[in-house]
Formats: structure tokens, sequence, C-alpha cells
């Protein structure tokens, strides 16, 4: 462990937000499908394992809920900035017909559909909401009731997909995503305990057991996009969410146990929150000054342009990341659903 943080949790989160950004550009399909199966249950399981709900409810606005609020807004802002000056009349919404305000607008409205300067950032607004569900629910004291309540509105909450209920705020996809956190809560010292005491055979077992659940998952249940609250078939989509995080676990622990701690991950991994809100502004900056040197947008279609791409924003976020923490503090100071 690097201080006070767990190795194995950056190494869980770094392995997902790298499969986030993967899955922004335009590789293959297969490889879409699967890093988008691979990139959000462990940031919503993890975010559970290190939840606080002891907080008063000021103190847990203060210390959760603006955590969230202000790189939402400040990241938002930018990004609509951006897309006025150059989005609008460059690259995909070259042409467009909304109005300079539009994403404005898409923010109040925090759904990613409207969010068209940066649209991952609805993740933000669908983890605000979870926390507030989470935190009363964790207030009950019969934990029958509590299983029940997670239970019963991430089932309302899938059916409202199906349905095509509206998404305002990301809070059907909170409601989906309400028993995965819970589960991290509620089992949060056990797996704690079990990522220093299990034996690497058994972690083996369930690395197997969650590739063979996630291969099913891509071939029962391709057609999931938890930021319209699109599912599928709820059975299937759950099954492939606990495999998502058994693997990202069991691997992220015999990694530790096997290579040690590797600085790379935990740097990639403690700054989840800082890559989820500008790799879609460094992809735009990376294609302009690439414009420059005359590769062509079209370039970027392609899976040698789309892993070029997806290798030159991490690397690049690298000082970027270096400069926020260092002159924007507030951005990400504090605990976040990004840092344990």
């Amino acid at each position: 462990m690097i201080g006070k943080r767990l190795f194995w949790a950056d190494a869980m989160k770094a392995g997902s937000i790298l499969s986030v950004v993967l899955y922004h550009t335009n590789i293959m399909a297969e490889i879409k499908t699967t890093a988008y199966i691979l990139c959000l249950p462990a940031f919503f399981f993890l975010s559970g394992v290190f939840s606080n709900t002891t907080y008063s409810i000021g103190d847990f606005f203060r210390k959760k809920t603006l955590r969230l609020l202000v790189p939402y807004v400040f990241f938002g802002v930018i990004g609509w900035l951006l897309w006025v000056v150059v989005g609008r009349k460059y690259g995909g919404d070259a042409n467009t017909n909304q109005v300079w305000y539009f994403p404005l607008l898409g923010m109040l409205k925090g759904n990613v559909h409207d969010l068209v300067q940066n649209p991952p950032l609805w993740f933000l607004c669908c983890m605000m909401v979870l926390e507030w569900f989470y935190y009363g629910i964790r207030s009950i004291r019969s934990g029958i009731l509590r299983c029940i309540l997670y239970i019963g509105l991430g089932t309302v909450g899938c059916y409202g997909g199906i349905q095509g209920w509206p998404n305002g705020w990301s809070v059907l996809s909170a409601m989906i995503m309400l028993p995965v956190y819970a589960l991290g809560g509620e089992c949060s010292s056990w797996i704690q305990q079990e990522s220093r005491t299990q034996t690497n055979t058994r972690l083996l077992i369930v690395l197997l057991a969650s590739i063979a659940g996630i291969t099913a998952a891509f071939f029962l249940n391709p057609r999931i996009n938890i930021s319209t609250a699109q599912v599928g078939n709820p059975i299937y989509f759950y099954i492939s969410v606990a495999a998502v995080i058994g693997f990202w676990w069991s691997i992220s622990v015999l990694i530790e146990r096997v290579a040690g701690e590797m600085h790379s991950i935990e740097f990639i991994g403690s700054n989840t929150l800082l890559i989820l809100c500008l790799h879609i502004l460094m992809f735009g900056g990376i294609k302009g000054g690439l414009l420059i040197c005359r590769v062509p947008l079209s370039f970027y279609e392609t899976n040698a342009g789309s892993l070029l791409l997806w290798f030159l924003s991490i690397i690049l976020l690298v000082p970027v990341i270096i400069g926020v923490k260092r002159y924007l503090p507030p951005l990400v100071s504090g605990r976040s659903p990004f840092i344990p």
C-alpha cells in the first residue's frame, strides 16, 4: 500500500478508466462492446466499499456532493466554451443546429444526451443521486429492509429504462446501480479482509469464472448502456456486473502480490476523476494538433487511429493532471467515488 491507499483498489479503478477512455474512441465494435462491459461496475462497487454514511446531512453535502458538483460544473462550463468556439465548427458537431446555450441547459438536465460538450459528466450526476439514495437507506437499522429497498429501487430503475422513462440527472441509472453500490457498502469490511487473506488459487478461480461470465455477457446481453438506463435482460446484466467486479478485483490483488505496487497504475487509479472529466476534451486537442500535421480526422475512425488516440490521451493527461492538482486543488480535494 502506498501511504494510506489500497493498491488493489487503485488497480481496479485504473483498469476501469482505461476501458472508459477506449470505449469513447471509434475502435472496432467487438472491442468497444467489451470495453463498455468492463468499464463501469468497479467504480460503483468501490464507491460503496469506501462510502461513509456517518456524516450529518450538512457534512454529507459538503464532503460528498460538492466533491462531485464542483468538477461537474467546472468541466461542463469549460467543455461548453470549447464546444461553442470549436466543436460546432469541426468534427462530429460541425454545422449542428443546436443553439449556443443548449449544453448549458443540458447541464441542468444532467443526462448523457444533453451533455454534448462532455458526455461522460453524466456519471457525476448519477453518483450524486446514488449517494443520496444510499445515505438515506443506510440509516435504516433493519438489514433485511435495506436489502428490499436496494433491490426494489434497482428493479424500478431497470423497468423504467425498458419503458423509456425520463432519466433526468441520471436518476434511473442511479437506481439501477444502487444494488451494486450497496453491495460494496454492506460488505466493505469483508472485501477488504478478503483482499488481504484470500489465497492465490482462489483468486485464480474467481478470475477464470469472471472471464467466463464476461464472455457470456458479451454474447447474451451486449446491448447495454447504463448512461441511458438500458440494461437488456436485468438478470444477465447483474450477473455480468458481478463478473466484471470479480475480474478486476482478482486480477488487481494478484498483480499486487506478484508484481508489487506499480506507481504508474497507482497514478492512473488515483486520478480517475480528472481522466473521466478531461479525456474527451483531450481527444479534441489531439485531433486538432495532429490536423495541423495533416493527419485527417478520418484516421480516428480506424482501429489504429483509435488506439493512438487512446494512448496519447492518457500520456498527455499526465502533465495536465499534475497542473490541475497543483493550481486547482478544490477540483480534486477530499474523498470522491474515485478516491478511496
